[in-house]
């Protein structure tokens, strides 16, 4: 009795060494299911909610078709949203590496395009390594979702086919410009939002068929349009925001064996190298594209170069810079010039009303407005009316009649940027959009210079 009274007590004293010594509660023996759970539930809340909004080009004084129509919000264009997760102590786990040509030529495709009958499985890919499809936008839910419900989705579908022509073709799905970047600060406000919109995007790429997402806020900090949200906590958002979709996508190619591309799109003003961490941001993306134009244009008070590669002598006096030196800027602020694709203009600006002075250069004028090059080749370069001229340190042309002065660019001034892009063994070439140069003259010219 007294070995079995022992025997009992010693079992009473591990259980009670036991209750002591577990966690008051029990639940880290069911975390597993209760995170799957919650999964479950965030992933049958998701959604999207396409929307029509009228685009305008990527360059300021462009206009946008008015014949644009609202299409039906209908729920097959609602792909499920899967919510990619990760442990807090391995946000950095890779995908595969990102494998490209040595240098990359990258085409934007703008959606308005489609209304003037250039849609996507029109374009001629056979050089162009890189498409970005321009835009999606940022909803009110935070998600990224279609800007023009009434074509992309048809769009998207003709995007597949053109990748069956051209299978080595990647396509990027770009989010934003000018017109849709209103609600990127809010999206990259708090871990929670950021996390919300790139769950989205990894959604979004994977039921359209895209290899990656381009960021293209127009701005961090300021600037763009007034009624975009913007607040000075978004240097050090934009790159948490960057972190984030790296490590979805990273998350995502690894389930998928593949690499999805991230990128984003920066402004030719000096005022955008302060305003992000190009640095930080460098970690996180594939590559960067510098918006090497605009860099003069109709909200100025007088004619000059849409995007001169260097500063002609004399004094503009407009604001002056020049591609070079936004190249420098970006490369000073510690962005590597690997990752650097060298945006360049297949448009240029009409500026009417021009004093006939100084062949029309640097002279006031009464307007002006976008002219793609495919209209320059077919209605002005063919006028008898319109002489012919060129800077030789800008390295650019222009055109004047005596009271239109058009600035642009064309196969001498493009392949001059391409060669510029590889004596700074930059990452590559990209054009802002394929739709001015249907016949591919000025990318046949890149892919001449770059190879």
């Amino acid at each position: 009795m007294r070995k079995v009274f022992l025997t009992k007590l010693s079992i009473v004293a591990v259980l009670v060494l036991a209750v002591t010594f577990l966690p008051k509660s029990p639940s880290f023996l069911f975390s597993g299911a209760s995170h799957n759970q919650s999964s479950e539930q965030e992933l049958n809340n998701g959604k999207y909610l396409p929307k029509s909004e009228n685009l305008t080009s990527k360059t300021d004084s462009s206009q946008s078709p008015a014949n644009k129509s609202e299409a039906p919000q209908t729920k097959a264009h609602q792909p499920t949203v899967v919510k990619t997760t990760f442990s807090k102590t391995s946000t950095s786990a890779s995908s595969l590496p990102f494998i490209h040509p040595s240098k990359i030529i990258l085409a934007y495709y703008s959606d308005w395009s489609t209304y003037e009958g250039y849609t996507p499985d029109k374009i001629n890919a056979s050089n162009i390594n890189i498409l970005d499809y321009a835009f999606a936008t940022v909803g009110s839910d935070l998600k990224i979702t279609a800007s023009d419900s009434s074509i992309d989705y048809s769009n998207f579908s003709k995007l597949k086919i053109l990748k069956s022509k051209y299978p080595a073709l990647k396509i990027v799905i770009s989010v934003g410009g000018w017109d849709d970047s209103g609600m990127f600060s809010d999206a990259a406000l708090t871990e929670s939002s950021r996390d919300t919109f790139a769950d989205s995007v990894v959604s979004f790429i994977k039921a359209y068929g895209f290899d990656g997402v381009d960021i293209d806020w127009e701005y961090p900090i300021g600037g763009g349009l007034s009624s975009n949200v913007s607040r000075p906590a978004d240097k050090t958002n934009f790159g948490l925001l960057l972190k984030t979709l790296r490590s979805k996508l990273n998350a995502q190619g690894i389930l998928d064996n593949k690499h999805y591309i991230l990128s984003f799109t920066g402004e030719a003003d000096s005022t955008f190298a302060s305003s992000v961490d190009l640095a930080d941001i460098a970690n996180s993306v594939d590559y960067g594209f510098i918006m090497a134009y605009d860099l003069n244009g109709g909200w100025d008070s007088y004619t000059d170069f849409d995007a001169p590669l260097y500063i002609p002598a004399g004094q503009s006096p407009n604001y002056t810079t020049s591609v070079d030196a936004v190249v420098r800027s970006w490369l000073n602020n510690g962005f590597p010039a690997q990752k650097i694709i060298l945006g360049v203009p297949f448009y240029g600006y009409a500026y009417t009303g021009v004093t006939n002075s100084n062949d029309g250069l640097l002279q006031r004028f009464s307007s002006a407005t976008t002219v793609g090059f495919n209209t320059i080749m077919s209605n002005y370069l063919s006028n008898p009316s319109y002489v012919k001229y060129s800077e030789s340190t800008a390295q650019v042309p222009w055109l004047f009649n005596g009271k239109t002065f058009i600035s642009y660019d064309n196969v001498n001034s493009i392949s001059a940027k391409a060669q510029y892009a590889v004596s700074k063994n930059l990452l590559g070439v990209g054009a802002w959009n394929i739709s001015y140069d249907p016949n591919c003259i000025l990318i046949n010219a890149i892919k001449n210079i770059i190879g």
